[in-house]
């Protein structure tokens, strides 16, 4: 990914171990997210810190950072433009991505939990598990309606449906590193429709978080979900993902 002139807002901090003051652009998408908070994580430990190049997304969900961008992105809170909500999920890129999306966190996830696995590698078991043929590190599913995006953009709010269902945040995390997991054991597709395999994703979730997950009761997630995921699974175009984005649904 070049370095970009800067788009989005931008508090100009910067790591002083950073080996360049260039800027680079990245794109914040469920919908693309406003006024979300992306910040270059330099140390590693999941939150922003003195020093560590931050800004604010526009309403095209663009921001620009300055400094490596070989260092890990996070993005926090937000409005999902399509829907007008809020938006909850804490959403993760590994270096070198131009997205920051519901499908990159799952990959930031599994090269967390596995040093071993390779981001490449990562990407690769995503786009099995969703039938995806882009590179989801890079595209922008909303730019052009065609295809392959609209299939990157239904798994992105499939997923960001189901981080959301438990409260987004670190809840929300722990169940995009549970459905991660799930997703490096499948050898083929992952349906998120699927009332079964959401249940378990989020009980593999309470076990591993147990006093996060207190409250959730993985069955009732399950079903809000996966109704809402079928619908999506549906959708044949980007217009139609934007048609269930702006549509209000209830739990059962």
């Amino acid at each position: 990914m070049l370095p970009l002139a800067a788009c989005g807002g931008s508090d100009g901090t910067v790591s002083p171990s950073s080996p360049t003051l260039a800027s680079s652009s990245y794109k914040v998408i469920d919908g693309y997210i406003q006024g979300a908070t992306v910040f270059r994580d330099v140390n590693g430990n999941g939150v922003w810190d003195s020093g560590e190049a931050r800004g604010t997304t526009d309403s095209t969900g663009s921001v620009s950072l300055v400094g490596d961008n070989s260092v890990a992105i996070i993005a926090t809170g937000g409005t999902d433009v399509l829907s007008g909500k809020a938006f909850t999920a804490t959403l993760k890129a590994p270096g070198g991505s131009a997205s920051v999306t519901p499908l990159t966190t799952l990959v930031a996830e599994m090269v967390t939990t596995d040093s071993t696995l390779s981001v490449a590698a990562a990407v690769a078991k995503v786009k099995t598990a969703f039938g995806l043929t882009v590179d989801i590190l890079e595209v922008d599913p909303y730019a052009t309606d065609n295809a392959a995006n609209t299939a990157v953009a239904k798994a992105g709010v499939q997923v960001a449906t189901l981080l959301q269902s438990v409260g987004g945040s670190a809840a929300g995390t722990a169940v995009a590193s549970a459905l991660a997991a799930k997703i490096v054991a499948t050898a083929g597709t992952v349906d998120l429709a699927d009332t079964t395999i959401l249940t378990a994703v989020v009980n593999t979730a309470k076990t591993a978080e147990p006093t996060l997950l207190a409250s959730v009761v993985a069955a009732t997630v399950a079903d809000s979900s996966a109704g809402k995921n079928a619908v999506v699974a549906a959708a044949t175009t980007i217009a139609g993902v934007k048609d269930v984005e702006t549509a209000t649904f209830t739990a059962k």
